[in-house]
């Protein structure tokens, strides 16, 4: 898989890199220096500095309102009101 995108939209890819530089090393050059373009990651960027999983659940309707009712309170999503009582609850339990 390319890593790169030459200019006119050509992916190089590291055959085409090592190839290049062994001709480089003979004296050997191909076409004319041009802006290298590197691909984006595609996605949104990570919004936590820790790896995340999604864990998914059901809670009663009750349970469910009560915890938007929070989130909106405190101008938090919902699962940041989750993790939170996660975390408390997990270190409650480890005293």
């Amino acid at each position: 898989m390319a890593n790169f995108r030459g200019e006119g939209g050509v992916d190089v890819t590291d055959e085409m890199l090592d190839k290049w530089e062994n001709d480089a090393e003979k004296g050997i050059y191909h076409g004319k220096a041009g802006n290298l373009h590197i691909k984006k990651p595609l996605g949104r960027p990570p919004i936590y500095k820790e790896a995340m999983l999604p864990i998914t659940f059901r809670i009663s309707a009750e349970d469910a309102e009560a915890l938007k009712a929070s989130a909106d309170k405190q101008g938090v999503k919902v699962g940041d009101v989750v993790r939170e009582a996660c975390k408390l609850l997990l270190a409650q339990k480890a005293r």
